[in-house]
Order: structure tokens, then sequence, then C-alpha cells
């Protein structure tokens, strides 16, 4: 498990060795499932994750990965009821929501890193086996 604090709060990523179950809404976006947009860098010797997580707050963010299956789970604050009106407009998501995505190479979850700024979660996530090309060939390293 990696831990990570940031301003007395904690992210974890944790390394799951069940397989996931999945029902369909992992797959399928509604109108009322807020997705985060994901950028997935396949690098070298890592596997860098940027997702967009505006509104959400580090102890409402769990990261796993499970047969080389990030999956991504936070939770918006519900805003204040107000009292006497109503909305004209609402588009700012509430509750929970979950984002799973294939990892392009296994990954050592031990030694990678996190971080969460203005509402951007980094991941580096360190490849277990990685390929390199020398001279027009692939070499795996270990």
């Amino acid at each position: 498990m990696l831990e990570v604090r940031e301003n007395n709060m904690a992210i974890y990523i944790t390394k799951n060795t069940e397989t996931p179950r999945y029902s369909q809404e992992h797959f399928v976006n509604t109108s009322r499932m807020r997705m985060p947009k994901v950028n997935v860098i396949d690098c070298d010797n890592e596997i860098m994750i940027k997702a967009e997580l505006p509104g959400v707050s580090n102890e409402d963010i769990d990261v796993s990965v499970t047969n080389n299956i990030l999956t991504i789970k936070a939770g918006l604050s519900k805003s204040a009821s107000v009292e006497r009106c109503y909305y004209y407009r609402s588009e700012i998501p509430q509750g929970s929501f979950s984002r799973s995505l294939s990892l392009p190479a296994e990954v050592d979850i031990d030694n990678s890193q996190v971080s969460f700024t203005n509402g951007l979660l980094d991941l580096r996530l360190l490849k277990i086996n990685h390929v390199k090309h020398i001279n027009g060939r692939e070499r795996i390293e270990t």
C-alpha cells in the first residue's frame, strides 16, 4: 500500500488480489453518472495517469489496482438544501462515482507516486517489467 500525505490528508493506493466484479454501470456512462476525464501515458518505465476530480477532497478518493485494472472512486459532498427555492438548473454532480480502466502493463504499487493538487490526481505507477528498445531490438528489463 502506498500512502501520500498532503495537508494532513491521506490518499491510499492499494493492490487487491481479488478479481474485480463489474456491473454494467462500470462501462456505460449515463447522464446521472459523472465519469472523470483521464489521461493514461505509457512511458518506458512508468505509467502516468492524470484524472480530473474537481470538487473532491483528498479523504474522499480511493484508488486501487486489481489484476492491472485501475479503479478510481470518489465522492462529492451534497450541497446544502435550499429552503423555499428550487433549482432552475442543476449541472454540478453530487454523490459518488467510479472509473475503472485497464493498464498497459503490470505496475509496482509500493514504489509508485501519487499527488492531488487543485482537483487533479496525478499517479506515477512504476512498471514491474518494461520494454526498452536498444538498437531496434526489444529488451525486457525487470
